[in-house]
């Protein structure tokens, strides 16, 4: 009951947060390093990084529904706060999965104990990342290029694909350069979208991972595939656009009415799905990014000459939207972005 009262209490004041003090800059928090700084802190200090971390190790122990809840929130106010914090939220997640783990225990104690944000990198593809393996060490040499939320976290999670197994071990996410090694951090990725941020590659030269450097082992055919973030973002994202659509100028329009029914519908529909685990989830996701985008079509034309306001909150959501699109992109995710687009033309 503790558990429950105290993920309440954190919704309420994140919430209320959320709406007093971050939608009137939510536009500029996308491109504002300071402000979003500033926003990120306030909301470590009301215990967002330790929504998923189990009770047991300090957290507030939310599960699947919670950073559903937590996602579809954030994207209706900050999809820039929300970016960052998906990268610590998906850590916690690997992380998670591990356990019972003595190790990982203790990982997720010291990082609820010191509310400190994690950045994520995830190489499968075995080009990216070169491996070569001596007596003592795995020497790590290649490119990670979009490593999200440098100056906000101190450590990144990297899982990598050797001999069958998926290795985790930590990088310190800062610049460290050795004669025979380094590990080098680009200048912030000049996106179109969350450039506040700071997304940036990392560049690893023969970087030493030790035995006691590696977190955890897990078998690669045991690894449970889970829903990719941006699946909660476009409902998020969704339900904001179709609540800017039904208090617009022109929204009791009799035609507009309708195609608004249509869409809450189309949206219910959506989020029951995401509700029941679908497991296909590149189609989840998919049909989420074109319901998002529908929504957003809808509001530019119920909203007329308003939406094209740069502090219009439909301006900030519509490009946001493009964002989530792409992230965590792979071939897989465009088949099904294309199967979606050709099934709708």
């Amino acid at each position: 009951m503790t558990m429950l009262k105290n993920i309440k209490n954190f919704f309420n004041q994140l919430s209320s947060y959320l709406k007093s003090d971050v939608a009137p800059i939510a536009n500029a928090l996308d491109h504002d390093r300071e402000l979003l700084k500033i926003a990120y802190q306030k909301l470590v200090s009301f215990g967002n990084l330790r929504l998923l971390i189990p009770s047991q190790h300090g957290g507030l122990g939310g599960e699947q529904s919670e950073r559903m809840e937590y996602n579809m929130l954030m994207a209706q106010f900050s999809g820039a706060l929300l970016f960052l914090h998906t990268q610590h939220q998906y850590s916690i997640g690997q992380l998670k999965k591990l356990l019972p783990h003595d190790k990982i225990s203790k990982t997720l104690t010291e990082l609820s104990a010191q509310q400190r944000g994690v950045g994520v990198s995830n190489i499968i593809n075995k080009s990216v990342l070169q491996i070569q393996q001596t007596d003592q060490h795995l020497l790590l040499s290649g490119k990670l290029p979009w490593v999200t939320g440098f100056n906000y976290f101190s450590q990144v999670l990297l899982s990598f694909d050797f001999n069958e197994d998926i290795y985790y071990v930590w990088l310190p996410f800062q610049e460290v350069i050795h004669s025979t090694s380094s590990l080098q951090i680009s200048p912030p990725i000049e996106t179109a979208v969350f450039s506040a941020a700071n997304t940036v590659s990392i560049e690893l030269r023969n970087w030493p991972i030790a035995k006691n450097d590696i977190i955890a082992l897990q078998p690669k055919a045991a690894m449970q595939p889970a829903p990719p973030p941006p699946i909660y973002n476009f409902a998020g994202a969704a339900f904001a656009l179709l609540k800017i659509a039904s208090q617009s100028r022109y929204a009791n329009h009799p035609e507009a009415q309708i195609n608004l029914q249509l869409l809450q519908t189309r949206w219910q529909a959506y989020y029951q799905r995401v509700l029941s685990n679908e497991t296909d989830f590149f189609a989840l996701r998919s049909d989420g990014l074109y319901l998002a985008q529908d929504c957003a079509v809808f509001a530019r034309i119920v909203c007329g000459g308003e939406g094209l306001l740069a502090s219009h909150p439909l301006t900030r959501i519509s490009r946001e939207i493009w964002q989530y699109t792409v992230a965590g992109y792979s071939n897989d995710q465009l088949e099904a972005y294309l199967k979606v687009t050709k099934e709708s033309g």
